[in-house]
């Protein structure tokens, strides 16, 4: 009997770490809107991707279409449109045509049946042609959210972006990760009287997401190289 508890031990200790294991990369899973380009001409055609992983950008799986809530996008004269997308294999896709320059917020919601909320949202930013680009546009009001306060087409490698957290449009106290798409991922702490200071230590694409009260949310934007930009 002695023999028998002993080798079992081995197998409770590979079965709770392959627990903890498992509990660790489901809190570290995100979801999020990519663009295959950020700063498109006005009526150029965008192509549009709502992923699932967690090694940003790469989708590990497609979202089941009973949490998935649509996909919207608004314009820079305020008016918010639905955008149709498919489910593919590891990724729902769709597309959208900046009818004129300014800003755009693409945004997402999931929500369990019978929820009586979304338990994650998300949101891209697309500035289209010459139009202006303004952190006010950056804002939904409802919902859990991250909010950038600074033009993210102006901000080049080097930066520090002050990224705030709110729920519903109160400013929240939590932890941002912040995830640039070939870099190492940090983390900056916000609260309702401070920002996160987000550092953008090189160009690309950044991933940044959230949780507070058993919600999620993430922010998807690109930081061009210097020599990029024409805004």
């Amino acid at each position: 009997m002695a023999g028998s508890d002993r080798r079992r031990k081995p197998f409770r200790v590979r079965f709770l770490l392959g627990i903890l294991a498992l509990a660790s990369n489901c809190y570290a899973h995100g979801h999020w809107i990519d663009l295959d380009r950020f700063y498109p001409e006005a009526g150029e055609v965008v192509s549009l991707f709502v992923r699932s992983g967690h090694y940003f950008p790469k989708s590990a799986q497609a979202l089941a279409e009973k949490v998935m809530q649509g996909v919207t996008a608004r314009a820079p004269d305020g008016q918010t449109l639905a955008v149709e997308v498919a489910t593919g294999k590891k990724e729902w896709l769709g597309t959208v045509t900046p009818k004129e320059g300014g800003t755009y917020l693409l945004a997402f919601s999931l929500k369990r049946p019978r929820a009586p909320a979304p338990n994650y949202e998300g949101k891209a930013i697309l500035v289209a042609g010459s139009g202006s680009d303004s952190p006010d546009r950056y804002v939904l009001g409802s919902g859990l959210e991250l909010i950038p306060e600074k033009p993210v087409s102006e901000l080049k490698p080097g930066d520090e972006l002050p990224v705030w957290l709110a729920l519903d449009g109160v400013k929240m106290e939590g932890e941002v990760e912040i995830v640039p798409e070939n870099g190492k991922s940090t983390t900056a702490r916000t609260s309702p009287e401070q920002p996160a200071a987000v550092k953008l230590r090189i160009a690309g694409r950044y991933l940044l997401t959230a949780g507070v009260k058993g919600r999620g949310c993430s922010l998807v934007f690109q930081v061009m190289e210097a020599e990029e930009e024409s805004k």
